[in-house]
């Protein structure tokens, strides 16, 4: 099960066009992981906040992909999305409601940047503000884990950073084991 982190739901008040509108996190006795609150706030001296429901809204979130490895990342992406989310969002009730992934519309645009093709997905949302920071989460963990896979040195060639590479024969520490890397499994600690 996956669950926002604080820093995740913190950072997403940079990316806010609404100035008056702040995401917190609450701790639950029963779960013991975060709960994402939405506010809203005054600062006329002293600063007054109130709780809000969630709300809906409209936000594009965009990122490249390196054209021969879009397959790669469209995978890896799906299995984290069919991970469920745990997180909950708090509302003005004190209830707790569970997040669902948001509906979206994908636009693909072609570019090439030093001397390499790439694909520009730009994620149109028109959804409640914590299905979309939800989405973007599990947009980001793809992207982090594909850059620990996958980078490229000065001359533009791309080199594979894991330390075994699929289809790799390896043993580890008892010389009569032999592991074949068939797959890669991803999780956030």
């Amino acid at each position: 099960m996956k669950y926002l982190t604080d820093s995740e739901i913190l950072k997403f008040n940079d990316n806010l066009k609404e100035a008056n509108i702040r995401l917190s996190t609450m701790y639950s006795n029963q779960t013991g992981q975060p709960e994402l609150i939405i506010s809203t706030f005054r600062g006329d001296g002293g600063v007054t906040y109130r709780r809000l429901d969630d709300f809906a809204t409209q936000y594009k979130y965009s990122f490249s992909v390196v054209e021969n490895r879009k397959d790669n990342f469209l995978t890896l992406l799906t299995r984290l999305l069919n991970e469920p989310l745990g997180t909950k969002v708090l509302n003005s009730s004190d209830n707790s409601v569970s997040i669902e992934l948001p509906q979206f519309e994908v636009e693909l645009f072609e570019h090439e940047a030093l001397g390499r093709k790439f694909i520009k997905y730009t994620y149109n949302f028109c959804a409640n503000i914590s299905q979309i920071v939800s989405h973007i989460s599990y947009i980001e963990d793809a992207i982090n884990y594909f850059e620990l896979m996958y980078g490229y040195d000065e001359d533009g060639n791309e080199t594979t950073l894991t330390k075994f590479k699929l289809g790799d024969i390896v043993s580890l520490t008892d010389r009569s084991k032999d592991y074949l890397i068939v797959d890669y499994d991803y999780y956030q600690i």
